[in-house]
C-alpha cells in the first residue's frame, strides 16, 4: 500500500515537472488517462502513436494537428462552431489556451486495438464507399483516438473532413449541420458511444439539418437485441443507406450491420454484414458492397391507402355483392407503381369521416392527409396540389400531372331564332358583303359612261342589277363594254361563292339552335352579369387576393363563398353562378354528369385557366420510398401513360352518360325522329323578313299614293 502510494506521488511530481517545462519552453503538453513524454521543442508524442507537430504560430494561437486538421484558439478558449470551408482543413472541439500551453483533454475508453481498427475501416468506407464527397464527422471524447488515429494515418481520399464533437462536455448542444449542405455532396460519419445519446441527436436534426438520402455510418455501443429497436427509431428508419458498427465477439474486431425493408412481411429488418479485423473484412463475397442497394423488390409487402371518392382521382363503385371497386386516375397510377415495385395495397376512407382533412385548434389535423402525416397511412391521395405548407408536414411525390384552376358557369342561352337567318356568317363578314353592296353600283355607274346601253347609266338600274347578281339570278340586259363586262364577271363569281357558302351553312342553323358566345375570360366574366365563388376552405381566394393584376383583384373582391364543391355547383345549375374549382376535377364533373345523350355539355368551362399546381402523392415525412415512387412516376409521365388514362376515364364517363341521358328519356316516353322537318319555329327569320318586306312595300305604297295625291291637287 504505502509503495503504491509512493509511486502515484512519484508520478504526480513527474507530471507537475513536465508541465512546468513544457511552460517555459512553450511546448503544446497533452493530458490524459495515457503516459506523456515531451519530446524536443514544439514536438509531443502522445503513448508512441500520435505525433502532434506544433509550428511557430502556436504564438499567436494557431497549431497544425497532424498536418491535417487546424486548431483555432483565442488566448482562452477555442473557437467551437467553425467548420470545413477549405479541403482537408476542419473545426476541432475547444481547447483552453494559457501562457502559450494548449490543454487537450480526452479519454481513452477503447483499447488501442479497438481504436485502430476503428480508423482503419472509416478510412477503408471512405475510400471505397463515399468517393469524392465531403465527410460530416460526429464524435464525442469516447472516439477521440479513433478519429485522431483517422487524421494522422496517410489519407488516400482527398475529400475535404468536417468535425463536430464536444457532444458530452457541451449537454444539450447541437452541432450546425445546416452549415454543411453547401457542400455539393456530402456523407456522415457518427462517433458516439451512447446509442441513446446518438438517437436523442438524430431526433432533433434529422429532420431540417440532415440530408437523409445520403450516406450514414455509425459507430456506437449496441447488443445484439439492441439493433431491432435502433434501426427502427424515428430517424433510422428514414435512411436507406446506413452502415452501423459495433464491437465484434473478439478483441479488436468490428460487427457490421444494415437493414433492408419490406421483406417477410417486415417494415424494417436488421441485416448482418461481414466482420472487420486486422484491418480487412472476413467472410464476405466478391459482390459485397458497404452499401448495398435496397427497394429494388418491395417483395409483396402490404401498403396502408387512405383516399375517398374524389373523381376522377379515386372512383368508389358500389357493387352488388355489397363490396366497393375502386378506379380512378390515381388508383391506376397505384396500380402501376405497384405491380413495378412489387407490392400490394388496401384502400381505406379516413377513419374520422374527414375528406382532405385540416389543422385543428388543438393540433390535431384530420382527414386522410392527417393519417399520412402521423404514420397511420403508408399512402394517400386525393388530387393533393404540392405546397410548401404540404411539405413542411409529410413527404409528395414528384408531380404526375399539372392541375389549373378553371370557372364552370351556366352554358349560354341560344341566339333568338329568328336570327338564324344571320347565324351562317359572322359580323365582320356582313359588313363586308353590305359595303361591297354599297360600292359597286356607283362603280358600275361610272364604268357606264362609255356603254352604249344606256341601262346602266341609272344608279336606281345599277342597284337592282347588283341585287340581282347578289342573289343569283340572271340578269337579262348584258354590258357591252369589255370593262364593264369584266366587272359584271367578277361580280359574279364573288356573289356565288358567297351565296354558296350562306345556303350550305342556312339548314344547320335553322335546325340547331346557335349558343351565345360563352365567358372564357376573367374580363368577359366581369361583364357578363353572373356572380362568382369558390369553396369556402382550400385558400383559393388567396392566389388571386395577393395578385398584383387588378383584373385579379377584381375577382378576389367579388368571391363569394360556397360550402364544399356540391354547393358551388348547386349554385351553378341556379343560372347565374360562376363557380372555380380543379379544371380536371371538372372536366370529369361534365363529362359524367352534365352531358346529353348528344354528347353536348350542359355546363360551361372558360377556356382561359388560372394558377397552375402541381399534383402528387402523398406520404409520411421523410419516407424510405417516396424516391422510388418518383423513378416509377417519371417512367410513367414520360410514356404518356397518365394523360391517356384521364382521357380515357373521361371518354368513359361521358359515353356513360349519354346512355344514361337516353335511358332517362325513353323511361319518359318522349321519341326523337329519325327526320327532323322544319317547323315555323325553325323559319322564324325567312318569315320575319318576308313580314319586314311587306311592311316596307306597304310603306312605299302609301307614300307613293300620298304623293300622287298631293301632286293631283296642285294641278
Amino acid at each position: 500500500m504505502v509503495l503504491a502510494d509512493r509511486k502515484s506521488i512519484l508520478f504526480v511530481l513527474q507530471l507537475l515537472m513536465l508541465l512546468v517545462y513544457g511552460q517555459q519552453r512553450g511546448i503544446v503538453v497533452v493530458s490524459g488517462l495515457v503516459m506523456v513524454w515531451p519530446g524536443d521543442r514544439g514536438i509531443v508524442v502522445v503513448s508512441g502513436r500520435v505525433t502532434w507537430s506544433v509550428e511557430s504560430g502556436q504564438r499567436r494561437g494557431l497549431a497544425v494537428v497532424s498536418s491535417r486538421v487546424t486548431v483555432q484558439c483565442g488566448q482562452q478558449r477555442a473557437v467551437l462552431n467553425g467548420h470545413v470551408t477549405l479541403r482537408s482543413i476542419a473545426v476541432l472541439r475547444g481547447i483552453a489556451v494559457q501562457r502559450g500551453i494548449a490543454m487537450i483533454s480526452g479519454r481513452v475508453n477503447h483499447s488501442s486495438a479497438y481504436a485502430r481498427e476503428s480508423s482503419l475501416l472509416l478510412e477503408e468506407v471512405q475510400v471505397q464507399a463515399l468517393g469524392s464527397c465531403a465527410l460530416v464527422i460526429t464524435y464525442d471524447d469516447t472516439y477521440d483516438s479513433v478519429v485522431q488515429g483517422f487524421l494522422a494515418h496517410p489519407q488516400k481520399s482527398t475529400a475535404p473532413v468536417t468535425l463536430f464533437t464536444d457532444l458530452k462536455s457541451n449537454v444539450g448542444w447541437i452541432p450546425p449541420f445546416e452549415q454543411t449542405t453547401l457542400e455539393t455532396c456530402i456523407n456522415y460519419a457518427f462517433l458516439v458511444d451512447d446509442a441513446n445519446h446518438l438517437l436523442n441527436l438524430m431526433a432533433q436534426v434529422y429532420q431540417n439539418q440532415l440530408n437523409l438520402r445520403t450516406k450514414f455510418l455509425f459507430f456506437t455501443h449496441l447488443k445484439k437485441e439492441e439493433l431491432p429497436s435502433f434501426f427502427n427509431s424515428a430517424a433510422i428508419s428514414k435512411i436507406v443507406n446506413v452502415l452501423v458498427v459495433t464491437k465484434g465477439a473478439t478483441i479488436g474486431a468490428l460487427q457490421l450491420y444494415t437493414h433492408a425493408f419490406f421483406e417477410g412481411q417486415e417494415r424494417i429488418s436488421v441485416k448482418r454484414m461481414p466482420t472487420w479485423a486486422n484491418g480487412r473484412l472476413l467472410n464476405f463475397n466478391k459482390d459485397f458492397k458497404w452499401f448495398p442497394e435496397k427497394l429494388i423488390n418491395f417483395n409483396g409487402f402490404k401498403f396502408h391507402v387512405s383516399t375517398f371518392h374524389y373523381p376522377p382521382a379515386a372512383i368508389f363503385e358500389p357493387q352488388e355483392d355489397g363490396s366497393i371497386k375502386h378506379d380512378g386516375l390515381e388508383v391506376q397510377l397505384m396500380m402501376a407503381i405497384a405491380s413495378s415495385l412489387n407490392f400490394t395495397y388496401n384502400i381505406a376512407t379516413p377513419k374520422d369521416g374527414d375528406k382532405w382533412g385540416s389543422l385543428k385548434a388543438d393540433g390535431y389535423f384530420s382527414g386522410a392527409m392527417g393519417e399520412a402525416i402521423r404514420g397511420e397511412a403508408d399512402i394517400s391521395f386525393a388530387n393533393y396540389f404540392i405546397t410548401t405548407t404540404r411539405l413542411k408536414l409529410m413527404s409528395m411525390t414528384r408531380p404526375y400531372m399539372i392541375d389549373y384552376t378553371c370557372f364552370i358557369m351556366p352554358m349560354p342561352s341560344p341566339l333568338p331564332q329568328y336570327t338564324a337567318v344571320v347565324w351562317p356568317f359572322q359580323s365582320s363578314t356582313w359588313i363586308a358583303i353590305v359595303c361591297c353592296f354599297i360600292i359597286l353600283p356607283p362603280f358600275l355607274s361610272i364604268m357606264a359612261t362609255r356603254e352604249l346601253h344606256r341601262h346602266f347609266h341609272s344608279l336606281g338600274n345599277n342597284i337592282l342589277y347588283v341585287f340581282g347578281i347578289f342573289m343569283n339570278e340572271a340578269q337579262d340586259i348584258l354590258p357591252q363594254s369589255a370593262s364593264l363586262r369584266l366587272l359584271v364577271i367578277m361580280s359574279w363569281i364573288f356573289a356565288v361563292v358567297v351565296a354558296v357558302a350562306y345556303k350550305s351553312s342556312l339548314m344547320a342553323f335553322l335546325m340547331v339552335p346557335s349558343p351565345a358566345k360563352p365567358v372564357n375570360t376573367m374580363e368577359e366574366l366581369l361583364v357578363s352579369g353572373l356572380k362568382w365563388g369558390v369553396r369556402n376552405r382550400g385558400g383559393w381566394d388567396v392566389w388571386f387576393r395577393f395578385s398584383l393584376d387588378p383584373i385579379s383583384q377584381q375577382i378576389a373582391a367579388g368571391f363569394e363563398f360556397v360550402n364544399g364543391i356540391d354547393g358551388g355547383i348547386a349554385r351553378v345549375l341556379e343560372g347565374d353562378f360562376a363557380f372555380m374549382n380543379s379544371g380536371n376535377y371538372l372536366r370529369y364533373l361534365v363529362a359524367s354528369s352534365f352531358t346529353d345523350e348528344y354528347g353536348q355539355a350542359e355546363l360551361h368551362i372558360a377556356k382561359e385557366c388560372y394558377v397552375p399546381f402541381r399534383i402528387g402523392l402523398g406520404m409520411p415525412k421523410d419516407s424510405v420510398y417516396t424516391a422510388r415512387f418518383d423513378d416509377v412516376i417519371g417512367r410513367m409521365v414520360e410514356a404518356g401513360m397518365v394523360t391517356r388514362w384521364f382521357n380515357t376515364l373521361v371518354d368513359k364517363a361521358k359515353q356513360r352518360q349519354r346512355e344514361t341521358a337516353k335511358k332517362k328519356r325513353e323511361e319518359k316516353g318522349v321519341v326523337v325522329e329519325d327526320t327532323l322537318a322544319l317547323g315555323l319555329h325553325h323559319m322564324q327569320g325567312p318569315f320575319i323578313l318576308l313580314s319586314i318586306g311587306y311592311l316596307l312595300g306597304v310603306t312605299a305604297m302609301v307614300i307613293e299614293l300620298l304623293l300622287f295625291y298631293c301632286s293631283t291637287r296642285s294641278k
